[in-house]
């Protein structure tokens, strides 16, 4: 009865397979296959929209590349790529550029394109390129060589302009310093430099109370929510803990962590004493470049302490993301710091912290563990 029972059940998958089975189109004795995968005038539609973005590159051009050398590391170089410098005034600019190039080239087959355009026309009339989970395919990370469309991802432009300075020794960064939000920026420099094998590192920075760097060093938070981990304000525009979903890659981010070489955190009101150090010294740069600077400076004092085996001049690179011109009412604003940050000392605490990262640019002087146990606020696990 069993073997019969089996029999009957492998005629029916037998015969269900045999109902969804496709056909392959002939050839025939009249003509060959030959049909027109898309029509002429989404063809040219297409066409006419890549030529606009890539107008629309030559005029972006080269960000600055700016350098900062701390007198207390004098065998150290700290470069800024300006990324306020673009139209929007931020790195979501190139990001932007790329994820629109990306959604108009890869496009979607036209029986799902045409049901997902019935869905949502109702209701955004719009498209929905999800830039958390598609970041990283749309920084693309190949270099262009000499070809007339030049490549976007930010470190080759980055080695383009260093190579072009004659004034620098160090052509290639010993460092590249950079935090996440989406993760697409950081994840296309890490697989530029995997795939032509840059001797770069890259160094994740990440804020106090986000979930991005256990989950690039312990692969953690994949299954569950930062939800009552997160403690805001936090640092604008990266991080993550603040979404009630787990970090899923390829749908709440696009953070690739086999491509990060190192991740570092830094207390969120040091980062905030560092923006008013920078501000004060002519930079106008928000709180996450305040982030990858303090990652950056702690880099050079952790090479200089260690006697690092690196003979010729340390030359870090990160990117200055946003201006501080967006944060007037909120990180340069005492009050705020004072109500935000209280936990912290407020801005009592942020001078502390302010005073050991200036100590730390004129002398070389170690500030992370000075500010960790001098300044207010509890950091005992």
């Amino acid at each position: 009865m069993l073997s019969a029972m089996k029999y009957l059940f492998l005629a029916l998958v037998l015969f269900a397979t045999s109902c969804l089975t496709e056909d392959i189109t002939k050839i025939s004795e009249s003509q060959v296959p030959n049909e027109d995968t898309v029509s002429k005038d989404e063809t040219e539609w297409r066409l006419a929209a890549i030529q606009k973005l890539w107008n629309e590159r030559r005029k972006m051009g080269h960000t600055p590349l700016t350098k900062f050398s701390p007198p207390g590391f004098p065998n150290a170089d700290i470069f800024f790529k300006n990324e306020t410098a673009t139209t929007t005034r931020t790195l979501k600019h190139r990001f932007a550029w790329a994820l629109v190039l990306w959604a108009i080239t890869e496009g979607v087959p036209v029986a799902q394109r045409n049901l997902k355009a019935k869905e949502f026309a109702a209701k955004t009339n719009g498209f929905y390129m999800n830039q958390f989970g598609n970041a990283e395919k749309a920084e693309e990370f190949h270099e262009s060589g000499d070809f007339y469309f030049e490549s976007t991802n930010v470190y080759h432009e980055i080695i383009v302009q260093l190579k072009k300075d004659k004034s620098q020794t160090v052509k290639i960064p010993d460092y590249f310093v950079h935090s996440a939000g989406t993760g697409g920026t950081i994840s296309s420099v890490g697989r530029y430099i995997a795939r032509y094998g840059a001797p770069t590192k890259v160094i994740l920075s990440d804020s106090q109370y986000s979930l991005f760097y256990d989950y690039v060093i312990g692969n953690k938070f994949t299954n569950q929510s930062g939800a009552g981990i997160w403690t805001p304000p936090g640092i604008a525009g990266i991080g993550y803990g603040y979404d009630i979903e787990p970090v899923l890659y390829g749908e709440t981010t696009s953070l690739t962590r086999n491509v990060i070489h190192e991740s570092m955190k830094m207390p969120d009101i040091a980062s905030v004493a560092a923006m008013r150090i920078l501000d004060e010294k002519g930079y106008n740069v928000g709180p996450s470049t305040s982030l990858n600077f303090l990652v950056s400076l702690y880099k050079a004092y952790q090479n200089k302490a260690k006697q690092s085996a690196i003979k010729h001049r340390l030359t870090i690179v990160t990117l200055a993301c946003d201006p501080g011109d967006f944060y007037r009412s909120t990180y340069l604003k005492d009050e705020w710091v004072e109500k935000s940050f209280k936990k912290f000392g407020g801005v009592q605490g942020m001078e502390c912290w302010k005073k050991l990262i200036q100590n730390s640019i004129d002398t070389g002087s170690d500030f992370v563990s000075k500010g960790l146990t001098m300044c207010p606020g509890s950091y005992k696990v």
